[in-house]
């Protein structure tokens, strides 16, 4: 049986006092929690005493899977189902865990199990904007939910940007990003208020491994070369450089790479097994799911050392095991970033800290993820800060 930390608590208590408010013209509301807090236990909790009829809505079947099997661990009397194509299983009933792209094909039978309440996972992840046509606001509508909450560690996504400028400066890093509940991120909000948030700081000492953050050192820099009025790096030897020596010093057993690209996985693993053989693998989603479960569970077992991923792993990847995170690709998403560093925070008794190794500038960018608060601000209604610094923007207000 789970037992609820105290914030945990408090987030199922916010969702039920929410679902249980019977005022007109309810909108959708968000609940944010750090990585690492637990999410799928507040969800799961949620389910169980709002005593009718829920669905829950997944951007992935492993995040399905996870919610259901924790749910199913705390009610010992009725079962949640999955209702997800690429679980195999569709099956509807008081407690549905799905993925948008099967159940919304059903959704006269969602309205007869009376279903008013909907919770979305991760929903910053597939649904920050929901136009009166999109796919979410459809099925909502069709299905007549007066209830809609949202959990995410990080309600905040990119708005128009320059994908290939990576001379942005701080603040016009920070413009790019958007509170999801704020208006002027890249479209009308889908979700309308923020209804709580968990800081990291309530958290971090008593339930988060320690992190440790380095940048690029001499022996990166020198990587550095000059193709016009750019100083560009070969991100991939850096990440060699730094996974080689990992390797060697033998310290950190289970290795978490995120790549910019596919074929920059695959050159990564190629170079680190020509000098130690079999030690990594990659995941991809042009993968056959088989074949990705097949390459992480050799990693959790020890099989591989090193797993290399583009942004697969960052969402929903809760092992706790992970005892060092490699950044080698620039990101302007602050989303993108603290999914990726927060698959680092989970203690295990095998590990005393996550080392954090940035060959790129994303950390001097944004800052330790352990001082981020999500909180109210006075002109853009909510904004996300680092200490005193503000890393989010609102021009619309």
């Amino acid at each position: 049986m789970i037992t609820l930390r105290d914030y945990q608590t408090d987030c199922v208590n916010h969702s039920i006092d929410y679902i249980t408010d019977n005022y007109t013209g309810k909108k959708p509301e968000l609940i944010v929690a750090p990585c690492g807090s637990g999410k799928s236990v507040i969800i799961a909790e949620t389910v169980r005493r709002a005593k009718e009829p829920v669905i829950v809505l997944h951007p992935s079947r492993e995040l399905v899977i996870q919610n259901r099997n924790i749910y199913d661990s705390l009610q010992e009397d009725l079962k949640g189902t999955v209702f997800s194509a690429s679980c195999n299983e569709k099956v509807i009933s008081e407690a549905t865990f799905a993925t948008l792209a099967s159940i919304k094909k059903v959704v006269e039978k969602v309205k007869q199990i009376g279903a008013k309440t909907l919770l979305i996972d991760e929903p910053h992840y597939k649904f920050p904007t929901a136009s009166s046509d999109s796919v979410l606001t459809t099925f909502v509508d069709e299905c007549g939910f007066k209830n809609v909450l949202g959990y995410t560690a990080t309600p905040y996504c990119l708005h128009n940007f320059d994908l290939y400028n990576e001379s942005y400066t701080r603040k016009e890093r920070s413009w790019i990003n958007k509170i999801l509940s704020n208006k002027g991120h890249g479209g009308v909000p889908f979700f309308k208020n923020i209804r709580h948030a968990v800081q990291p700081s309530d958290i971090n000492e008593k339930y988060w491994a320690r992190l440790i953050y380095q940048q690029r050192d001499e022996e990166v820099k020198k990587l550095n070369r000059k193709v016009g009025y750019k100083i560009v790096c070969d991100l991939v030897k850096a990440a060699y450089i730094k996974c080689e020596r990992l390797i060697r010093e033998g310290e950190r057993k289970h290795i978490l790479v995120f790549c910019a690209t596919i074929k920059d996985c695959k050159r990564l693993v190629e170079m680190l097994n020509q000098e130690h053989e079999g030690v990594a693998g990659y995941v991809s989603c042009n993968m056959q799911k088989e074949e990705r479960i097949e390459v992480i569970n050799k990693f959790k077992s020890g099989a591989l050392r090193i797993i290399v991923s583009v942004n697969i792993l960052s969402i929903g990847f809760d092992y706790s095991e992970i005892d060092c995170i490699v950044l080698t690709t620039y990101t302007h998403s602050l989303a993108r970033y603290v999914q990726q560093v927060g698959r680092g925070v989970r203690p295990h008794p095998n590990k005393k800290d996550c080392l954090i190794l940035d060959v790129c500038f994303n950390t001097p960018m944004y800052g330790p993820i352990e001082h981020f608060t999500v909180k109210p601000h006075e002109q853009d209604g909510w904004a996300l800060f680092n200490s005193k610094r503000k890393l989010t923007e609102n021009f619309c207000n």
